[in-house]
């Protein structure tokens, strides 16, 4: 609940995505934590285990994770002191601890090794890693290796780091806004995918489940269905805040 972060530490995103589950069926209490609302619903009615696995670890990278990563970025701007670099150790470290769980330990040392076209073995499962996975499937990899979306992101992060290093904090929101919308690419193209992969009409081969539901449709289709699901919960409250009417077709 980032509710209690007020005055210079109110965040941006948080009351958006509150205010968006509490006009969409959560209480009060869930949409002030919606994803741990959405992790621990009882989804045993509705939904095949298959497909509740997809809600419970796809809601907590992508919607919990996700925006604790931008808490930690904004705990660095709210902590930089203009001017003072002796003041700024808590910054940086709230601003490192942003990149921290952006990319997750099982990445490599590098960008270029971490990057889906290397011959690394390392595999992360935190934004790194889905943002390369997606960037693959959609030809959005960037020529140095690594996703466009990830070699934006960690450009930003880097200049936000040095901004706090060299005590100049005026433009680690600019920082943080690239941050923000290269986190949010690999949540919309993961949506499409599976959105995609679960059309009767042209995807993976699901035409024998069409009419049916999560409980009774084949698990590779209600794995898709799920995780569609699951990436849509975690944009939809930002295409809201663009455009209603595109959040009510999602």
């Amino acid at each position: 609940d980032y509710a209690s972060l007020t005055g210079d530490y109110a965040e941006q995103l948080p009351p958006i995505y509150t205010a968006y589950w509490a006009a969409n069926g959560y209480s009060a209490t869930e949409a002030a934590f919606w994803a741990d609302t959405f992790i621990t619903k009882d989804y045993s009615a509705i939904v095949k285990d298959v497909g509740r696995a997809q809600l419970i670890q796809k809601g907590a990278c992508y919607q919990a994770i996700w925006m604790y990563v931008l808490h930690q970025f904004e705990d660095g701007i709210y902590d930089c002191t203009p001017g003072d670099a002796t003041a700024n150790e808590p910054a940086a470290h709230a601003w490192n601890q942003g990149w921290a769980f952006y990319s997750g330990s099982l990445v490599a040392a590098t960008a270029a090794d971490s990057a889906r076209s290397s011959t690394a073995s390392a595999d992360g499962v935190l934004i790194w890693e889905i943002s390369e996975k997606r960037g693959a499937d959609f030809g959005t990899l960037d020529t140095t290796g690594p996703s466009k979306a990830n070699v934006k992101a960690l450009a930003a992060a880097v200049a936000g780091r040095d901004q706090i290093l060299a005590s100049t904090c005026s433009g680690l929101p600019d920082q943080l806004k690239i941050l923000t919308q290269q986190m949010t690419v690999p949540l919309i193209q993961d949506l499409i995918k599976n959105a995609l992969r679960m059309d009767p009409a042209g995807g993976d081969n699901w035409a024998a489940d069409a009419g049916k539901n999560a409980l009774t449709a084949s698990d590779a289709c209600v794995k898709n269905w799920a995780e569609a699901w699951a990436f849509a919960a975690a944009v939809l409250p930002q295409v809201h805040q663009c455009n209603a009417a595109a959040a009510t077709t999602i």
